[in-house]
């Protein structure tokens, strides 16, 4: 009662809502009632309800930047290609309760300075393919940093077959999502929660005047302790194994922040739809809680004929193998492994990509 007496006060005669166990209290001025006394079924969620999500639908292309600690173009031991300004292809779609999302990302070559469209000791020019000029070498300083790579043996300078200084390459991407809880407070409306793969569980809050998303991943305790056990073989001799072969108790005992994302929906003047994402990253291991990376993906709607269009251009201005077009993806815990998407190439990526729009 006293805490009823509080928030009537507080509401000043508007109306809010009061969420208390399954039941919403819907209180306006000295007036409380009920809306509703049954728990709410996750299956029943309408996430195009909600303007963010119905927004999201459809195909996006993206010019994507991706920084590290230090504020620099992130660089990768495993992944020896561009982030300082690469290409992102994105299909998105909700149905029900779920939200899917099928990406490929397109990375040029290790940058050198341009290549010379001559005869020269830098770069020999040996014939053109759609109107560009392709060589068989690269000039000294793509050569230098390819050495570079080459020499040390904590670093790859290529994925697949490849060559370091001419040819980009591509990973692919992929999230389901569904409600698996739900709320009657109208407040909620359109939030989800679930895990996304093995060791992370993700939450997505719908913030903003009708027009962001703010998605959280976090590490769950069970992936660390299984990680620090096996992963990284206990280095601090502090894990206790269980009956269970895939779970130890390492000490840790709550999820830990490894991504916030803050997605913001606008219509620019040119009537297009545009979504800008950054996701900040931050480590979960040794120095808990510092950031790790930065992201700016500038992305906007287009059709699927530009779509396609535009994803056979940047696989051709990177030089992408067709072999290497949808075979690589980032492993769970780290490092590239084999997409296995059902094949390599346009096809292929594309089948995959518009997986977004045939939900099973």
């Amino acid at each position: 009662d006293n805490l009823l007496r509080e928030v009537i006060e507080h509401s000043k005669g508007g109306s809010i809502d009061l969420l208390i166990g399954p039941s919403v209290l819907n209180i306006q001025g000295n007036s409380v009632r009920r809306l509703d006394t049954e728990p709410c079924d996750p299956n029943d969620v309408i996430l195009s309800d909600s303007v963010q999500w119905s927004k999201e639908v459809g195909y996006w292309l993206g010019d994507l930047t991706f920084l590290g600690p230090n504020g620099d173009p992130f660089t990768s031991k495993s992944w020896p290609y561009q982030y300082d300004h690469y290409k992102g292809f994105i299909t998105s779609n909700v149905e029900g309760n779920k939200y899917r999302q099928r990406n490929i990302f397109l990375y040029p070559p290790l940058k050198a300075t341009e290549f010379d469209t001559k005869d020269s000791k830098s770069g020999r020019r040996i014939g053109t393919k759609g109107g560009k000029t392709t060589f068989e070498s690269i000039d000294k300083s793509t050569k230098k940093a390819c050495a570079s790579l080459e020499d040390n043996p904590d670093n790859i300078a290529v994925v697949g077959d490849g060559k370091c200084g001419l040819n980009g390459n591509a990973k692919v991407f992929m999230a389901d999502q569904q409600a698996t809880t739900c709320s009657n407070n109208s407040e909620l409306q359109g939030d989800i929660e679930g895990p996304y793969g093995s060791l992370t569980y993700t939450y997505t809050q719908l913030v903003g005047k009708d027009n962001a998303l703010l998605y959280q991943v976090f590490i769950t305790k069970e992936a660390l302790n299984y990680f620090t056990a096996v992963i990284l073989n206990d280095p601090f001799g502090v894990c206790i194994p269980t009956e269970n072969p895939y779970v130890f108790d390492c000490g840790f005992d709550e999820d830990r922040i490894i991504q916030s994302q803050l997605t913001t929906l606008t219509m620019g003047t040119d009537n297009v739809q545009r979504r800008t994402r950054t996701a900040q990253g931050f480590d979960a291991f040794a120095r808990v809680g510092m950031p790790t990376s930065a992201s700016f993906y500038r992305e906007y709607a287009v059709t699927e004929d530009v779509f396609l269009s535009e994803l056979q251009s940047m696989q051709e201005e990177y030089n992408i193998r067709d072999e290497d077009m949808g075979a690589w993806m980032s492993g769970e815990t780290g490092g590239t492994v084999s997409a296995n998407i059902g094949g390599t190439g346009i096809e292929a990526v594309m089948a995959f990509l518009n997986e977004s729009f045939t939900f099973e």
